[in-house]
């Protein structure tokens, strides 16, 4: 009991964070419980058991079946968190390592590119200082410069070559292992270029360590070592397409200088150093994790040195990373943009000040890798829960499948339909209980059954009453004796009454239990109103008007003339004269609309609700029979939507609705009168 609480706690505080995107608002109401826990111990406490009564109250709003699916898919939930967990930690954990690794191999690289740049700016500067007295080789280039080497004989082009052979060997002899290849020019562009052992060029035979060699002066990396103005410019790649001043460029780095003499700020000539980086190249390889990471090493400007590294990263990163010129010998960090659709993890380092190494990362083929690794445990880990969450599902079908089956029936029964429930497969609780919901829906039938012919019989006993209450036989005999004695006394006008009252009697009294025709009551109110006409003399006026479409419409007997009575004695006899009684008959939609209205006096608005109730059998307020009676076999023949309806005003008159549906009979002989009259 205590681990299934402990489950509901969960699942209900996962549903306040999913159903809002999960379930229709109906389910809502689960969000405005208030959960409260209460951490003691490294256990859950539980609830108040006010607050779980009220949280029990919200959770009976939601269906069964939404209350089991809200668990599962809590279930599901964790279990999809707990592997998301699992390689998520994976993951940082690969990267951790990447980026430790790829932090060790910037700082390797930065320090050996840090020792051949600190080569370079020597040697490129060596012309000057080589000697306190300055090298024969400035000596050279500055008399050159001055135009009077004429003055100088002893300054020839050979001493001049033989100079710069000495002070290249003094400079590959110091420093061999960075300085492979070292070219010095005169501002016209010609000039010497020396190589150590090592860098020997195929074409070189002999022991000859020296090349002739020119370059364009306009040339754009002559142009910037003219505004370094004797500053040391490393020499882009893109600017180093000469093969013969800039050999092996792939495995190289080249710097130069501007030679300026001292005396006047002239540039006297150029110093370009190549300095070989294939071993550099070489670690990079071996020590890069994938085929897809790229290096690049930057002038602080977005000038590429050597690398791989495309120059619109080396942009981004330049401008996306925290770099600032307090500290930037310091500068070693890394940054994670987007790129080519995916994410980019770039190591930058500064290196002397001027330039930046960059190595980048892309995040996917680790990722990739960190899954494909522990592909094997996710596979494991996510079969389990699948597992799990295929028994969790069964579970919940086994639980709402028979409550849905359940919950059909009583549709069925609420529309009538008392087929029992077929689980014929289960031997659980739910199992017994569709047992004993059959056998009680199997009773409710059948006392719906007997209850259903009681009630029938007491109704056509209930019609024959009431129609006998209007239509009393032993008068029948007595009026016909009248009519008889009428005739012989002479006096035609009692004798016409006689028999208009007789013919009313039989109509009412003839086969009660069978319907009759619109036609068929129409006729009978004819009778009536000649026979009110002969007693009163014309003081009152009576007026028909039946639609003939709707004569030969089925109906109960006896519900026009009732009325009718009802309006001549409670509507017109007030009045001295004048009076006027209205029959309309008509068809509207699938209802037989039938309204009597006199031009009485009328009644209050309280006095006609009250009898409306009273027609209902809501009250007991008034002692005449003939308009619930006739309301009263209308309902209970045709139901509550059909009846009776009194609508009046003061000294407007009142009508009377009567409501019918649209029943045909079969047509009959005409009587001997005709049809009924229409005014």
């Amino acid at each position: 009991m205590q681990l299934h609480n402990s489950i509901l706690k969960t699942s209900f505080f996962l549903s306040f964070l999913t159903i809002p995107r999960l379930f229709p608002p109906k389910c809502h109401a689960i969000i405005r419980l208030k959960f409260l826990f209460f951490a003691k111990g490294g256990r859950l406490m539980k609830l108040p058991a006010r607050r779980q009564r009220r949280g029990i109250r919200l959770l009976r709003r939601v269906s069964i079946r939404a209350r089991l699916s809200l668990l599962t898919i809590a279930f599901l939930i964790l279990s999809i968190s707990f592997l998301s967990y699992l390689i998520a930690v994976s993951i940082d954990r690969d990267r951790a390592e990447m980026s430790s690794r790829n932090t060790h191999t910037l700082e390797t690289a930065s320090n050996i590119l840090g020792n051949k740049l600190q080569t370079l700016y020597t040697v490129t500067k060596a012309p000057v200082i080589f000697t306190p007295d300055r090298s024969l080789v400035y000596e050279y280039l500055s008399i050159y410069d001055q135009g009077t080497l004429d003055r100088h004989p002893e300054l020839t082009d050979f001493t001049y070559q033989n100079a710069c052979l000495f002070f290249a060997q003094e400079l590959f002899g110091l420093y061999s292992a960075e300085a492979r290849r070292i070219t010095i020019y005169k501002p016209d562009g010609s000039g010497y270029q020396f190589f150590s052992g090592a860098d020997r060029p195929r074409e070189i035979h002999g022991n000859s360590v020296t090349l002739r060699v020119s370059v364009d002066p306009e040339s754009e990396w002559i142009g910037q070592l003219d505004e370094g103005l004797g500053l040391m410019k490393l020499i882009p790649c893109d600017q180093t397409a000469d093969e013969t001043n800039f050999p092996s460029r792939e495995t190289s780095l080249y710097a130069g200088r501007a030679i300026v003499d001292s005396s006047n700020s002239h540039i006297i000539g150029y110093i370009l150093v190549r300095s070989d980086i294939s071993e550099l190249q070489k670690f990079l390889e071996e020590s890069l994790s994938f085929s897809s990471q790229r290096y690049g090493f930057y002038s602080l400007d977005g000038d590429l040195l050597f690398g791989d590294l495309p120059a619109d990263r080396a942009a981004a990163v330049l401008e996306n990373a925290d770099i600032t010129t307090d500290d930037i010998r310091s500068q070693s960090s890394e940054i994670t943009l987007s790129a080519d659709g995916g994410s980019m993890q770039y190591h930058y380092t500064i290196v002397n000040n001027d330039c930046i190494f960059l190595l980048e990362t892309p995040l996917t083929p680790l990722t990739v890798r960190t899954v494909l690794h522990h592909l094997p445990l996710f596979l494991l880990v996510g079969a389990l829960f699948i597992l799990l969450g295929i028994f969790m599902r069964l579970l919940t079908l086994s639980v709402t499948q028979p409550l849905v089956r359940l919950q059909r029936a009583c549709e069925r029964i609420s529309r009538g339909d008392y087929t029992p429930v077929s689980d014929n497969t289960g031997h659980d609780e739910l199992a017994t209980f569709t047992g004993a919901f059959n056998s009680m829906a199997q009773e409710i039938d059948d006392l719906i059954h007997e209850g259903y012919e009681k009630d029938l019989a007491a109704t056509r006993l209930e019609l024959q009453m009431l129609r006998i209450q209007i239509n009393p036989h032993f008068l029948y005999n007595t009026l016909e004796s009248i009519h008889s004695v009428a005739y012989l006394e002479g006096n035609r006008e009692v004798g016409e009454m006689a028999v208009l009252l007789a013919r009313i009697l039989r109509y009412g009294v003839s086969d009660p239990s069978g319907p009759v025709t619109l036609r068929d009551e129409a006729k009978n109110l004819d009778d009536y109103i000649r026979l009110q006409e002969l007693r009163y003399h014309g003081t009152v006026r009576f007026a028909v008007s039946i639609d003939p479409g709707i004569l030969d419409c089925a109906c109960l007997r006896m519900i026009l003339q009732p009325i009718v009575e009802n309006a001549l004695y409670h509507g017109v006899t007030s009045l001295e004269r004048g009076g006027q009684v209205q029959v309309l008959g008509y068809r509207d939609g699938e209802n037989l609309v039938l309204r009597i209205s006199d031009n009485g006096q009328g009644m209050e608005e309280d006095r006609v609700r009250l009898l409306n109730d009273y027609i209902c059998g809501k009250n007991e307020a008034f002692r005449s029979i003939g308009l619930k009676n006739v309301s009263r076999r209308i309902r209970l023949c045709y139901g509550e939507d059909y009846g009776v309806l009194v609508q009046s005003a003061p000294g407007r008159g009142t009508m009377v609705t009567v409501t019918l549906p649209v029943r045909t009979q079969p047509k009959t002989q005409p009587n001997q009168k005709g049809d009924p009259k229409h005014t």
